[in-house]
């Protein structure tokens, strides 16, 4: 393929154009050192301490799926969902963990490890077991093939659909979960991603 040289009045346009876009006035005030570029230059208006003076706790639910299958035919695959909490502008602690960082409680799978179809078969059934997903179970009180809408069998037939099985139902599950902690109280929010890209 020959080579093509980009003339430069093309590339100072285009020059032009992303300096123009990158030094708009948005009118945001700006806070923090100029001499510490380390530090964020703009923050909100309002810090989110302030924003949240309300005595309700704001909970957010998310989840995730990940698979990587290597040449041998070998696949890892897991599905995770958890949650966080802020009362008060704070983020509160869900988990009995003593990490400083992880303030928030999350459930994953043991079962990672596929190298046939049996083993999604394993997932599913471990999935059933996790303490979120066991509790919505008895709360709707039906057998798990009258609460889901589609059979075992079909649910694992390929690792994408059941994936992303577990993870809507686990973040569902965690609804349930939140609304039965006795810290959560009548006008206390709960945010879940409804859809996934």
């Amino acid at each position: 393929m020959p080579r093509k040289e980009i003339p430069d009045n093309a590339i100072e346009l285009v020059a032009k154009h992303i300096n123009a876009r990158s030094n708009k006035n948005y009118g945001i005030p700006v806070v923090g050192h100029k001499e510490n570029i380390e530090i964020p230059q703009i923050f909100e208006i309002i810090p989110f301490d302030q924003i949240d003076d309300s005595d309700r706790r704001f909970y957010a639910i998310d989840g995730s799926y990940n698979s990587e299958q290597f040449y041998n035919g070998l696949c890892i695959a897991i599905y995770a969902a958890g949650y966080i909490c802020f009362h008060r502008g704070q983020q509160i602690r869900m988990n009995s963990l003593d990490d400083p960082v992880i303030l928030g409680k999350a459930y994953y799978p043991q079962n990672i490890l596929i190298t046939h179809q049996e083993h999604l078969v394993a997932i599913y059934d471990e999935f059933l077991t996790l303490e979120p997903v066991k509790q919505l179970i008895d709360f709707l009180g039906e057998k798990p093939e009258e609460i889901f809408s589609y059979k075992k069998e079909q649910i694992c037939t390929n690792l994408s659909t059941l994936l992303g099985f577990c993870q809507e139902v686990l973040e569902i599950s965690l609804v349930l979960e939140i609304v039965n902690l006795t810290e959560t109280k009548p006008g206390d929010f709960i945010a879940r991603e409804v859809g996934h890209s």
